[in-house]
């Protein structure tokens, strides 16, 4: 008799220790677990640009200044993580303004909400983010399954929902680090930072 308890309390005791494994090692989404720095090395940073490339691409009718980080979370009206669902069909849009009427075409991506900074969105919530098809050789392109971080800001045109810009872009790696998507600087410093600490920092430069 004491030899079947001392094998249920054994068993139950296995038991016990893969729960406490399994809640020590698989971090939530978005969460830096107790194994996790915060920041990557450089030479970490580097191994992975290799499946995470910095895009350049420019329009070539643009001659202004390109904005800073800075401007980029000064408009955004919050900071989207998310998993692309896929490519949505381009569209169009008809404006006016007195006589002069011009139709513009719009591309854009489905996306599952991971968590936002501003906390507008709900986890698990589909979202449709678009932008104006003239400047499409700014963003880079997204492939299914792949999780970003993009700064959005809600559209004022109907059938938008949200505006994105590929500035201050980041991708989110597996282990959930992010880096940078476009070639900007103050972006670039950012690489390496895990998603909760980034999204943290960013949106605390937003001016008030």
């Amino acid at each position: 008799m004491k030899g079947k308890i001392i094998l249920v309390s054994s068993v139950a005791l296995a038991a016990f220790f893969v729960f406490l494994f399994m809640t020590l090692k698989v971090p939530k989404t978005g969460s830096l677990s107790n194994e996790q720095t915060a920041v990557l090395t450089q030479e970490q940073v580097n191994a992975l640009r290799a499946a995470y490339p910095l895009h350049s691409g420019v329009p070539s009718f643009a001659t202004m200044k390109m904005p800073s980080l800075q401007d980029i979370i000064d408009r955004a009206d919050t900071l989207l993580y998310a998993k692309v669902l896929g490519k949505i069909d381009p569209y169009e849009i008809e404006f006016s303004a007195g006589a002069l009427q011009r139709k513009d075409s719009f591309f854009g991506y489905d996306l599952e909400v991971i968590r936002d900074s501003a906390g507008k969105l709900k986890k698990g919530a589909n979202v449709t983010v678009s932008a104006n098809a003239v400047i499409k050789e700014l963003y880079p392109s997204l492939r299914k399954g792949m999780e970003i971080i993009i700064p959005i800001s809600k559209s004022s045109f109907k059938g938008k929902q949200y505006d994105f810009s590929s500035l201050g872009m980041f991708y989110v790696t597996d282990g959930g680090y992010a880096i940078s998507a476009y070639n900007m600087e103050d972006a670039i410093a950012k690489d390496g930072t895990h998603v909760s600490l980034l999204l943290k920092t960013l949106w605390g430069m937003k001016k008030k």
